[in-house]
């Protein structure tokens, strides 16, 4: 088969439009087998294997669950067009919320904020101010 405007012949998957040419057409689709199957050993007491994509996504929802993102950055570099680093810690927040608890007056007259715990967070507080400056 040729293209009735340009003549150029036409093969399986061939984009039949002239206007973007003739490129075999891109589709993103994965098959929803999963040869062998994949074994998921953290979603349960036991571990559970899969067949297929939607029996896997099925599962998923049914049990309140969602696969996990990791950041992988592109080679060269710590960041990626996919992902978020969750590596860094918002260390001024972290300030406001020890603040804020060792303001907070207790729900019961013998519950005391940890001692160790705002120690060290003030701890991690002072290391980011002396590698970073205050701001």
């Amino acid at each position: 088969m040729t293209c009735p405007d340009c003549g150029v012949e036409l093969v399986v998957g061939s984009w039949p439009f002239c206007k973007d040419g003739h490129e075999p057409a891109n589709v993103g689709v994965q098959p929803n087998d999963i040869p062998g199957g994949e074994t998921l050993e953290n979603v349960g007491p036991e571990p559970v294997t899969f067949y297929s994509r939607s029996e896997k996504r099925r599962y998923l929802k049914e049990h309140g669950l969602i696969e996990m993102v990791r950041h992988v950055p592109v080679p060269g570099s710590d960041t990626s067009p996919h992902t978020t680093s969750w590596t860094g810690v918002n260390l001024e927040a972290g300030r406001v919320l020890a603040e804020r608890q060792a303001q907070t007056k207790a729900t019961t007259p013998d519950y005391k904020p940890n001692p160790e715990t705002i120690a060290t967070i003030k701890q991690v507080i002072e290391e980011h101010h002396a590698r970073y400056g205050r701001d």
